[in-house]
């Protein structure tokens, strides 16, 4: 989990942290909130990995940076709460509180997740466009084959 949250209760969570991976691979196409997640994420994960190939750095340096890195891309990518930023400490408490609701979120079970996203006004606008994106590209007729002169 990184520095910031290397907690036991979260361990086993792995890529199911990514809703573009949960619900049949179509996670992130629900809600724009997920999709923003799988991105913090992906940021999360690139820099723990891309750190790892400094190989001059002590295990404590690395850390020490990946603890700066995290911090840096969740002060940026946490959503603003109302009102103007605060100072440092403030936008870290943002910052935690935001991946703390998202990774209680994860934890949940998939069906879970997707009957929250159906009961809402966007999820069952998205699963209206869906079906019917689904219906009409049933109903076109296909397009001819050509033949060649040969």
């Amino acid at each position: 989990m990184g520095p910031l949250f290397n907690v036991d209760s979260f361990a086993e969570l792995g890529d199911r942290k990514l809703y573009g991976l949960r619900l049949k691979h179509f996670g992130a196409f629900f809600d724009a909130q997920w999709r923003r997640s799988d991105f913090v994420w992906g940021r999360l994960d690139a820099a723990h990995h891309l750190l790892s190939l400094f190989n001059r750095l002590t295990s404590e340096q690395r850390e020490s940076f990946e603890e700066r890195l995290h911090w840096a891309i969740l002060r940026a990518e946490a959503p603003a709460e109302g009102g103007e930023a605060g100072g440092e400490a403030e936008e870290k408490a943002r910052a935690l509180r935001w991946t703390k609701r998202q990774l209680a979120h994860l934890k949940k079970s998939d069906s879970d997740i997707l009957n929250r996203v159906a009961r809402s006004d966007d999820g069952q606008g998205t699963m209206r466009r869906l079906v019917e994106a689904v219906l009409r590209l049933l109903s076109a007729t296909p397009p001819r084959a050509r033949t060649t002169a040969g």
